[in-house]
């Protein structure tokens, strides 16, 4: 509702009729106030690092992704009071406020964590994947990929594709850090990515496809939401 439900609909009011009613509502923040995705993500901080890695200014994301995890939540909330009722008889009230569960959120991936314990503001990464290697690519025919070296097995399934095993070795063996380590990838994305963007550069996503899906690669091709319908 974005609102506290007051007066002859709330459930202390309707719960007199009905004892095991179970009704659950959401607000903007635990004090009632009104929010929504695009006033809550600014707040905690989340435009802050979206976007390119030398642009200043903040900048807001197109997926609501807390309204989506709230409505979630909403649902599992209503289950999880049923699933009380029906062995107990009892309703329940349950409130919950869309910005705690931004919060909350934040907790889960390390985000507060981070905050507090290092000196250093987490900055924008552009398309990079944080922590370890992702990055995405221009193409031959224009068109842009973006591919993972998370795992093990995701950046030696790169490397050998892409045949730049002997070329990240020797930058490695260069700068005396050890490469295997998805930390170490985070750190010298911008070396890695510079040996592998010419790779990309000279071929088409039509050429590679095919290879990248026997290998089992984890990598995707930027679309439209017109051409993703399509």
């Amino acid at each position: 509702t974005n609102l506290r439900v007051r007066g002859w609909m709330d459930h202390e009011t309707l719960s007199q009729h009905r004892p095991d009613l179970v009704m659950v509502s959401l607000l903007g923040d635990r004090h009632g106030r009104p929010q929504v995705d695009y006033t809550v993500n600014p707040a905690l901080g989340i435009p802050d690092i979206t976007g390119p890695e030398d642009h200043d200014a903040p900048v807001a994301n197109a997926l609501p992704a807390w309204d989506l995890m709230a409505g979630h939540l909403c649902v599992s909330s209503l289950l999880a009071a049923e699933r009380h009722r029906l062995r107990t008889g009892e309703g329940q009230d349950v409130e919950l406020a869309l910005k705690d569960v931004a919060a909350a959120t934040l907790g889960h991936l390390g985000m507060i964590g981070d905050a507090v314990l290092n000196t250093e503001e987490r900055g924008k990464a552009g398309n990079s994947l944080y922590g370890a290697y992702g990055q995405d690519f221009l193409c031959a025919d224009g068109r842009r990929v973006m591919v993972i070296g998370l795992t093990g097995r995701q950046w030696g399934g790169l490397l050998k594709i892409t045949g730049t095993k002997e070329a990240i070795e020797a930058l490695g063996r260069r700068t005396g850090r050890n490469l295997r380590d998805e930390g170490v990838r985070w750190e010298m994305r911008h070396e890695i990515s510079a040996l592998l963007a010419p790779w990309f550069a000279q071929r088409t996503v039509d050429s590679f496809r095919a290879d990248f899906d026997a290998a089992g690669l984890t990598w995707s091709e930027f679309r439209t939401v017109k051409e993703a319908v399509a």
